[in-house]
């Protein structure tokens, strides 16, 4: 699980993640000063979302008692939903870059 990063891009923030795509991917939602990266074993689930492509980010619930969704809407219309650590935090990351 290596990600190439581009010229002059910093990691901001790493995390464990599962990933929702009519079924579950475990794998590291990578935040970086430049977009957003999920990493994981199968190379067909990885995603790659520069923020210029990013139109929000926002948090949703999981289950009745677990609130660790982040969803991630590309301007196309097309999302992505995760299940991370610390939603909130990284849903303020996301909003700053947007």
């Amino acid at each position: 699980m290596k990600i190439e990063l581009r010229e002059n891009e910093m990691v901001i923030k790493a995390t464990d993640a599962k990933y929702f795509n009519n079924q579950t991917v475990d794998g590291k939602l990578i935040l970086t000063n430049q977009g957003i990266y999920f990493n994981c074993d199968d190379q067909d689930h990885n995603i790659n979302i520069p923020y210029p492509a990013i139109s929000e980010a926002m948090p949703y619930k999981t289950g009745i008692f677990s609130n660790n969704g982040l969803t991630v809407v590309k301007s196309s219309g097309k999302t992505y939903k995760f299940s991370v650590k610390k939603r909130n935090k990284i849903c303020v990351l996301l909003n700053s870059k947007l």
